[in-house]
């Protein structure tokens, strides 16, 4: 949901919108207009006053995760990333935890 979705709504003016994230009724229109993208500790805050209904993902145009997508993401064997192993770790195939 877009911030201006969530604004309308729920009869939310820009102005009281602007107080409770603490920024300006003129940012919260540059948000709605898409001329800037709020700073992470506004976006937090954003995210917290909407309970989650606007996340960041809404003001970068990016799809929505849903939970079925992410359980079903693996991620790379730390070989493939560049990255070692920790520790005691296998490193590889038929490497054995020492």
């Amino acid at each position: 949901m877009t911030l201006a979705e969530f604004l309308k709504s729920r009869g939310i003016k820009r102005k009281d919108f602007a107080e409770r994230i603490g920024v300006t009724a003129q940012s919260v229109a540059r948000y709605l207009a898409g001329e800037a993208v709020p700073r992470l500790d506004v976006m937090k805050a954003i995210h917290r006053e909407t309970a989650g209904a606007v996340t960041a993902n809404d003001f970068y145009d990016l799809p929505d995760l849903d939970a079925k997508a992410v359980d079903n993401t693996v991620a790379a064997p730390a070989s493939v990333r560049g990255a070692q192993a920790p520790y005691g770790a296998a490193s590889g195939p038929g490497e054995e935890v020492v």
